[in-house]
């Protein structure tokens, strides 16, 4: 496919699908290059700085003080710019997970509770979005109560991010050991 305008160096669709391969070092690899300016959320809401990417990867590659740093990154960077009100619950979202990147569960979950209250019964595409990025930071916290609770929701309705790709994310793999995650997947519904 043609490099889209906002990607113009190929290096979020390349670190996108060396994700989907399992090839995380390629993918902490593409996340690191300087080239990489920022990476579009999901619905193409936010601008995430590429300190998001590496702080993920970093985390992935079990490289704690690097996920930690990049993590803070993110969120000075969100914390310092000036966001709509439609922007507002994604960027919480965002920064529920790099709270949960750094291990902070607190921070996590008050920005997880915050987003969810500004989505609720307000924009339904935006929830399909961001429930996901949520229920990883949960299960990146090893919360699983909260984390499965939220797969079920996420699979009674639409949602972006369906079953199989929630099965091979790195995020969600701290939940497969149990076995109400293939349960909850099994139930998805289909739309």
């Amino acid at each position: 496919m043609p490099l889209q305008s906002q990607d113009k160096f190929g290096l979020d669709a390349a670190s996108d699908l060396a994700l989907l391969r399992g090839d995380y070092a390629r993918a902490a690899e593409l996340f690191a290059d300087p080239r990489l300016e920022y990476l579009l959320s999901p619905g193409s809401v936010v601008r995430d700085p590429p300190a998001l990417g590496r702080a993920m990867m970093a985390h992935i590659l079990g490289r704690r003080d690097e996920a930690i740093r990049h993590a803070d990154e993110a969120i000075a960077y969100y914390e310092k710019t000036k966001w709509t009100a439609h922007q507002r619950a994604p960027v919480l979202t965002t920064m529920a997970q790099c709270h949960a990147f750094a291990g902070r569960a607190d921070e996590a979950r008050r920005c997880a509770t915050e987003a969810r209250a500004l989505m609720a019964g307000r924009d339904a595409f935006l929830e399909m979005d961001e429930l996901p990025l949520i229920a990883q930071a949960y299960a990146v916290l090893g919360l699983r109560e909260e984390a499965h609770a939220l797969l079920r929701e996420i699979m009674a309705g639409p949602s972006r991010m369906i079953a199989q790709e929630i099965r091979h994310d790195p995020l969600f793999a701290p939940l497969k050991p149990d076995p109400r995650f293939e349960e909850i997947l099994r139930a998805a519904k289909v739309f």
